[in-house]
């Protein structure tokens, strides 16, 4: 049985890969409930931090999954170099979960498109990050529901994968919404502030 102490004593002080400690977690119900409180309690580390590389890293340790579930990556990167002070474990769990929820949209099969791109407004300087699907969309009476804790439309779901990525954007400062369209799928965009 897992306790928070022991999710915390894994993760910093055995110093255990964030991408085995998520797989670890996938896999149990229990598990999910129990990461979902280490990730409101566990201190950020954060570091300069670029954001494109944190998000190939995470389609890479996908990568199988998107390829057996027929679903074709479409990226939209700038070209700049996108350095932002950020938790490089948190992003790449931020990242997991919304391609997570993107696969379970397209069961069969789609488009996932990536799009990062730089804003540069009057007031701030953002980066945009943009995650889409070809899935079957979120009506409209449900998608101010979908961050909520727990709340899920899926069977098997647990309703912790989107909460998690939307505590992850706020602890960093920024701001994730959602766009969706039955029969035409959803779009997440994330803005995060460049100091």
């Amino acid at each position: 049985r897992y306790n928070i102490k022991v999710a915390m004593h894994e993760a910093d002080s055995r110093k255990v890969e964030f991408n085995e400690f998520s797989k670890r977690k996938i896999k149990s119900i229990p598990f999910k409930i129990m990461f979902f409180f280490y990730m409101l309690l566990r201190k950020m580390k954060k570091q300069k931090t670029n954001i494109i590389d944190v998000v190939n890293r995470t389609v890479q340790l996908v990568s199988d999954t998107l390829t057996k579930n027929n679903i074709e990556v479409i990226k939209n990167y700038t070209d700049s170099i996108l350095l932002i002070r950020a938790d490089s474990y948190q992003l790449q769990q931020l990242f997991l979960n919304l391609i997570l929820n993107a696969i379970e949209a397209m069961p069969k099969g789609g488009k996932l498109g990536i799009s990062i791109q730089f804003e540069d407004q009057k007031e701030y300087k953002s980066i945009k990050i943009v995650f889409s699907d070809t899935g079957g969309g979120v009506p409209q009476n449900l998608q101010k529901k979908i961050f909520e804790p727990f709340y899920t439309t899926r069977e098997h779901g647990t309703g912790l994968g989107l909460s998690i990525a939307q505590k992850i954007v706020e602890n960093h400062g920024g701001k994730i919404t959602l766009e969706s369209k039955i029969g035409k799928g959803s779009n997440f965009e994330i803005l995060f502030p460049m100091e």
